[in-house]
């Protein structure tokens, strides 16, 4: 793709005056490996649906993204050790308290977003953090692997998005 084309694209999906579907109809929607849609809730919005299910009548695959995992799973442990926070403001659970938190909280958040009528169930759902994938890749980098354990962890299902997208991009090119 050209600079040129990107730089439409950019304005084509910048303003709010004209509707993105419009925009991604008219700069080949067919054309896409995958679409990610993302949303920083469980809730995706009526123009997300309407690119969702355009997307799907060009058999485009359409990947749902839920961020910002970290904050979910921040306010689930201090619901979980409330008691452990009053007794002790610096209080930091463990990793083996932490995994099934995340676990729960992905599963709590790709249920409710699941249940929105509009949503296909067959529509892949990811939930990731973005934010902690970096700090992963970072600590791998600077070799601090102490950081690395549970920084892949808060990542979320990232590792799965990553291979679901070389999958299917694998399959529509070949």
């Amino acid at each position: 793709m050209t600079l040129d084309k990107i730089k439409r694209l950019k304005n084509t999906f910048s303003t709010k005056k004209k509707s993105v579907l419009k925009g991604l109809k008219k700069n080949t929607l067919y054309a896409f490996d995958c679409l990610l849609i993302t949303s920083h809730s469980n809730h995706f919005g009526e123009e997300q649906i309407k690119i969702m299910n355009e997307a799907q009548k060009y058999n485009t695959p359409v990947a749902l993204l839920i961020t910002k995992l970290e904050q979910a799973v921040d306010a689930e442990v201090k619901k979980e050790f409330k008691a452990q926070f009053k007794q002790d403001r610096n209080y930091h659970p463990s990793l083996n308290e932490y995994r099934p938190i995340v676990k729960e909280t992905i599963e709590k958040l790709k249920l409710h977003a699941q249940s929105q009528p509009t949503i296909a169930q067959e529509s892949r759902i990811f939930v990731i953090s973005a934010q902690k994938f970096r700090d992963y890749l970072n600590s791998i980098e600077a070799e601090k692997w102490e950081y690395a354990v549970e920084d892949v962890l808060f990542s979320g299902e990232m590792p799965e998005l990553i291979q679901h997208l070389i999958d299917e991009t694998s399959r529509r090119r070949n």
